[in-house]
């Protein structure tokens, strides 16, 4: 059986556009499980709440499937439930039995055909309803896949029919090609359109390599529909109503790996119907002695869009991180740099934050450590003219004293001071931490008054109320290992 529990956050406009436009802000968290009941028989399971951040929406899904794998087909069939309220309180549901088949006709071929059906007066929520499909795929050789599907759906909201062809295809060594035409059939219309991508990766020697990569989408025909959910966009294409574009994407990159050193850079550009973007991201990572390590990033993003709004985002850190062997000292220091500048026709923000922190933990005894952490921070704004400045800093204190092998009690403080205002704010609190496998720990606490400061590592943990914490343990060798993979 494997298991996996998450919890996460994606605040709106989060990365380059390199996250699903479903999970853009969004606070989700759930469980998945597989498990293997014999060597042809498996279950799947799944369940999660996800809550939109901007629309105040929810949706609570639950789900369980069953495969049986023969030699040749492959039977499925589960349940599904789904809960949606929307931000203005509106429930909806859709209660689903589901089934499949997959059969490999020949070495090459396979067909599928799938049904979705919903039971009751369920068939509301928009994104589940009643489904059939049936799809084929063919290997046209051993690098070239053509697949084929044809989907009809029937909810209380809308009916739809989609055909997309496609093809997937490994043209020469290191490089990955796809295609795909798509047509739906709605009640608003029909629309079409056309995906295309191509990544390339060059092997110059056991230590540099190459990236290069294209990706397209073009609405050929569409009727100018509006999606139900707007933090969730069609899944290919556009709705040609503005909330996103066709685009075309165009990336290069490069890895060079020495043996204690790695460099890694992108530059993507972004032209669409609607913003053109730029990005560019490189990383230096390394073992400077068997002692320190060290980190140096630096991001670059620029956009323009139609309307005239403009947005230019930077930043850049170096990290060292200090830890020998001789006693049980560490050390770790990062300084900052970020640089935000936002433009429209009516208005104008620019910032710059210079950020420095800097965090130390000593192992007295065996059972006692003792943490120091101070940060500072420098910031200044112009805001349509109009200059602003100011100063702040924070400082942390915490003891951890092992009771036994396997539980620890913890107590901590902290206070920040903006000093431009005079205003102080302390933190206290207390926490208790258990070793759940070797090098790993998990502490549970509760801080009885608290502050957040985003540019501080020092008040990750100083909100006011209960905290969840990980703790890991690395070696010289797991330091080691985890900058091998960092790639």
């Amino acid at each position: 059986m494997q298991a996996q529990a998450y919890i996460r956050q994606l605040d709106a406009g989060f990365g380059l556009g390199q996250t699903l436009g479903s999970e853009d802000a969004t606070r989700k968290f759930g469980v998945t499980a597989d498990t293997r009941l014999s060597d042809k028989l498996s279950l799947q399971s799944e369940a999660y709440r996800q809550q939109g951040l901007n629309t105040g929406s929810t949706r609570d899904l639950g789900q369980l499937q069953a495969t049986y794998q023969m030699e040749r087909i492959s039977l499925r069939a589960g349940g599904r439930y789904v809960s949606d309220t929307d931000g203005a309180g509106t429930q909806t549901s859709s209660k689903q039995l589901t089934a499949g088949i997959t059969d490999k006709l020949t070495e090459r071929l396979s067909v599928r055909i799938d049904r979705e059906q919903n039971l009751g007066k369920g068939g509301n929520s928009v994104d589940f309803p009643t489904r059939t499909s049936i799809g084929a795929d063919y290997q046209i050789s051993n690098d070239t896949t053509l697949s084929a599907t044809h989907e009809w759906t029937q909810g209380a909201q809308q009916n739809t029919e989609t055909t997309r062809f496609g093809v997937r295809s490994q043209p020469w060594n290191g490089a990955q090609l796809s295609t795909s035409y798509e047509q739906q059939f709605g009640e608003s219309g029909p629309r079409s359109f056309a995906n295309f991508g191509l990544q390339q990766q060059w092997q110059a020697s056991d230590t540099l390599s190459f990236q290069a990569g294209f990706d397209r989408t073009q609405t050929i025909r569409h009727p100018g529909a509006t999606p139900l959910n707007l933090n969730a966009p069609l899944a290919s294409g556009t709705t040609g109503n503005g909330s996103d574009n066709d685009f075309s994407a165009y990336s290069l990159g490069m890895t060079y790996r020495p043996e204690e050193w790695v460099w890694s850079s992108r530059v993507e550009y972004r032209t669409g119907s609607i913003e053109r973007k730029w990005n560019l991201v490189t990383d230096v990572q390394g073992e400077v002695f068997n002692w320190m390590h060290s980190a140096f990033n630096l991001q670059w993003n620029a956009s323009r869009q139609t309307s005239g709004i403009r947005a230019i985002q930077g930043s850049s850190s170096l990290a060292l991180a200090w830890r020998p062997d001789y006693d049980g000292l560490m050390m770790l220091d990062r300084l900052e740099f970020a640089y935000d500048k936002n433009t429209d026709p009516a208005s104008s923000l620019t910032s710059w934050r210079y950020i420095n922190n800097l965090a130390a933990n000593w192992q007295t005894s065996p059972s006692l450590q003792l943490g120091i952490s101070y940060g500072a921070k420098w910031s200044r704004e112009n805001i349509n003219g109009l200059p602003l400045s100011g100063f702040t800093d924070v400082i942390g204190l915490q003891t951890i004293y092992d009771l036994n092998e396997a539980w620890d009690i913890s107590l901590q403080g902290g206070m920040l001071h903006t000093w431009h205002s005079g205003q102080y704010k302390p933190a206290a609190g207390i926490g208790i931490g258990h070793r759940m496998t070797d090098n790993l720990w998990v502490s549970v606490g509760y801080n009885f008054i608290g502050f957040y400061d985003q540019d501080f590592l020092a008040s990750e943990f100083t909100r006011q109320g209960l905290f969840l914490r990980f703790r890991f343990k690395l070696d010289q060798a797991d330091l080691k290992g985890l900058l091998e993979s960092v790639q």
